[in-house]
Protein backbone atom coordinates (compact mmCIF):
# COMPACT_ATOMS: atom_id res chain seq x y z
CA UNK A 1 0.00 0.00 0.00
CA UNK A 2 0.45 3.61 -0.25
CA UNK A 3 3.63 4.44 2.83
CA UNK A 4 4.75 7.99 2.86
CA UNK A 5 6.04 10.51 5.35
CA UNK A 6 4.43 13.94 5.95
CA UNK A 7 5.32 16.68 8.28
CA UNK A 8 2.05 18.45 9.21
CA UNK A 9 2.45 22.33 7.87
CA UNK A 10 0.27 23.55 11.03
CA UNK A 11 2.44 21.95 13.59
CA UNK A 12 5.81 22.04 12.09
CA UNK A 13 8.31 22.86 14.82
CA UNK A 14 11.18 20.75 13.05
CA UNK A 15 9.75 17.98 15.58
CA UNK A 16 7.99 15.44 14.84
CA UNK A 17 7.64 13.77 11.39
CA UNK A 18 4.53 11.76 11.02
CA UNK A 19 4.40 8.97 9.80
CA UNK A 20 1.05 8.21 7.95
CA UNK A 21 0.29 4.70 6.12
CA UNK A 22 -2.76 3.86 4.18
CA UNK A 23 -4.55 0.34 4.89
CA UNK A 24 -4.91 -1.82 1.98
CA UNK A 25 -8.65 -3.43 2.77
CA UNK A 26 -10.29 0.12 3.78
CA UNK A 27 -8.20 2.67 2.45
CA UNK A 28 -8.14 3.91 5.91
CA UNK A 29 -5.37 6.35 6.32
CA UNK A 30 -3.55 6.48 9.65
CA UNK A 31 -0.34 7.60 12.06
CA UNK A 32 1.99 5.01 12.72
CA UNK A 33 3.28 4.43 15.04
CA UNK A 34 0.79 6.02 16.39
CA UNK A 35 1.96 8.80 19.18
CA UNK A 36 1.59 7.81 23.16
CA UNK A 37 -1.27 10.10 25.22
CA UNK A 38 1.75 12.03 27.05
CA UNK A 39 2.90 13.26 23.16
CA UNK A 40 -0.03 14.41 22.33
CA UNK A 41 -0.05 16.89 24.40
CA UNK A 42 3.74 18.23 23.04
CA UNK A 43 1.84 18.44 19.13
CA UNK A 44 -1.08 20.41 20.66
CA UNK A 45 -0.33 22.57 23.16
CA UNK A 46 -2.89 24.71 25.03
CA UNK A 47 -2.08 27.43 22.63
CA UNK A 48 -2.28 25.05 19.60
CA UNK A 49 -4.45 27.78 17.19
CA UNK A 50 -7.45 25.46 16.40
CA UNK A 51 -8.12 25.73 20.75
CA UNK A 52 -7.68 29.78 20.10
CA UNK A 53 -11.51 30.61 19.00
CA UNK A 54 -11.60 33.22 15.89
CA UNK A 55 -13.60 35.76 18.00
CA UNK A 56 -10.59 36.47 19.78
CA UNK A 57 -8.12 36.07 16.98
CA UNK A 58 -7.66 39.54 15.02
CA UNK A 59 -6.61 37.87 11.74
CA UNK A 60 -8.86 38.38 9.30
CA UNK A 61 -7.97 35.35 7.88
CA UNK A 62 -8.17 33.29 11.08
CA UNK A 63 -12.12 34.50 11.01
CA UNK A 64 -12.39 33.73 7.24
CA UNK A 65 -10.54 30.23 8.04
CA UNK A 66 -13.41 29.44 10.40
CA UNK A 67 -16.14 30.87 9.19
CA UNK A 68 -15.62 28.98 5.75
CA UNK A 69 -14.30 25.28 7.36
CA UNK A 70 -17.80 25.43 10.03
CA UNK A 71 -20.06 26.39 6.91
CA UNK A 72 -18.48 23.60 4.44
CA UNK A 73 -19.13 20.89 7.90
CA UNK A 74 -22.44 22.22 8.04
CA UNK A 75 -22.69 21.78 3.76
CA UNK A 76 -21.66 18.34 4.41
CA UNK A 77 -23.62 17.22 7.80
CA UNK A 78 -26.87 18.64 5.89
CA UNK A 79 -26.29 15.98 2.85
CA UNK A 80 -26.84 13.40 5.24
CA UNK A 81 -29.03 15.02 7.96
CA UNK A 82 -31.42 17.99 7.86
CA UNK A 83 -31.31 18.26 11.81
CA UNK A 84 -31.91 16.34 14.95
CA UNK A 85 -29.30 16.17 18.49
CA UNK A 86 -25.69 16.13 17.72
CA UNK A 87 -22.86 15.56 19.38
CA UNK A 88 -19.04 17.05 17.90
CA UNK A 89 -16.55 15.02 19.42
CA UNK A 90 -13.55 17.44 19.71
CA UNK A 91 -15.50 20.61 19.22
CA UNK A 92 -12.73 22.94 19.86
CA UNK A 93 -14.04 26.55 20.59
CA UNK A 94 -17.40 25.71 19.21
CA UNK A 95 -17.29 27.30 15.73
CA UNK A 96 -18.86 24.31 14.52
CA UNK A 97 -21.58 23.85 16.21
CA UNK A 98 -22.64 27.06 16.71
CA UNK A 99 -23.31 27.56 13.20
CA UNK A 100 -25.15 24.10 13.38
CA UNK A 101 -27.13 25.02 16.13
CA UNK A 102 -27.75 28.53 14.34
CA UNK A 103 -29.66 27.00 12.03
CA UNK A 104 -32.61 26.09 14.11
CA UNK A 105 -32.71 22.63 13.55
CA UNK A 106 -30.08 21.20 15.72
CA UNK A 107 -29.74 20.46 19.46
CA UNK A 108 -26.16 20.73 19.75
CA UNK A 109 -23.45 19.06 22.19
CA UNK A 110 -20.04 19.51 22.08
CA UNK A 111 -16.90 17.09 24.31
CA UNK A 112 -13.60 19.18 23.95
CA UNK A 113 -10.17 18.12 25.92
CA UNK A 114 -9.20 21.24 26.21
CA UNK A 115 -10.42 23.26 28.70
CA UNK A 116 -9.51 27.01 27.55
CA UNK A 117 -11.93 26.17 23.93
CA UNK A 118 -14.84 24.03 25.73
CA UNK A 119 -14.91 27.58 28.24
CA UNK A 120 -14.94 29.53 25.15
CA UNK A 121 -17.46 27.65 23.66
CA UNK A 122 -19.69 27.58 26.65
CA UNK A 123 -18.96 31.61 27.79
CA UNK A 124 -19.01 33.29 24.13
CA UNK A 125 -21.80 31.07 22.66
CA UNK A 126 -24.03 29.73 25.12
CA UNK A 127 -23.29 26.37 24.14
CA UNK A 128 -23.45 22.84 26.04
CA UNK A 129 -19.66 21.73 26.07
CA UNK A 130 -18.15 19.08 28.07
CA UNK A 131 -14.42 19.37 28.90
CA UNK A 132 -13.61 15.95 28.61
CA UNK A 133 -12.28 13.32 26.41
CA UNK A 134 -14.42 10.91 24.53
CA UNK A 135 -12.79 8.13 26.23
CA UNK A 136 -13.84 9.42 29.68
CA UNK A 137 -17.22 10.60 28.69
CA UNK A 138 -20.77 8.91 28.42
CA UNK A 139 -24.09 9.65 27.28
CA UNK A 140 -27.32 6.94 27.06
CA UNK A 141 -27.49 5.13 23.81
CA UNK A 142 -29.03 6.20 21.51
CA UNK A 143 -28.91 9.86 22.84
CA UNK A 144 -27.68 11.83 19.22
CA UNK A 145 -28.76 11.22 15.60
CA UNK A 146 -25.20 12.64 14.34
CA UNK A 147 -21.95 12.24 15.94
CA UNK A 148 -19.10 14.48 14.12
CA UNK A 149 -15.28 14.04 14.72
CA UNK A 150 -13.47 16.37 12.62
CA UNK A 151 -9.68 15.88 13.22
CA UNK A 152 -9.89 13.63 15.68
CA UNK A 153 -9.52 9.87 14.40
CA UNK A 154 -5.71 10.79 14.88
CA UNK A 155 -6.24 11.09 18.36
CA UNK A 156 -7.62 7.47 19.32
CA UNK A 157 -5.61 5.46 20.81
CA UNK A 158 -8.11 2.17 20.03
CA UNK A 159 -10.22 2.75 16.77
CA UNK A 160 -12.41 -0.49 16.83
CA UNK A 161 -13.61 0.24 20.81
CA UNK A 162 -14.22 3.75 19.59
CA UNK A 163 -16.47 3.15 16.88
CA UNK A 164 -18.24 0.35 18.85
CA UNK A 165 -18.72 2.91 21.48
CA UNK A 166 -20.15 5.48 18.55
CA UNK A 167 -22.50 2.95 17.02
CA UNK A 168 -24.36 2.84 20.67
Amino acid sequence: GLECVARDELLDRGDPVFKIVHCKKCGFKYLNPRPKEAEWEKIYPSHYFNYAPASQNPSVFVKLFFSAVSHARLQRVSRYKKGGKVLDIGCGPGEFLRRLGGTGKWETMGLEPNPMAAEHARKTYGLSVVNKKFQKASFENGRFDLITLWGVFEHLPDLRATLAALAR
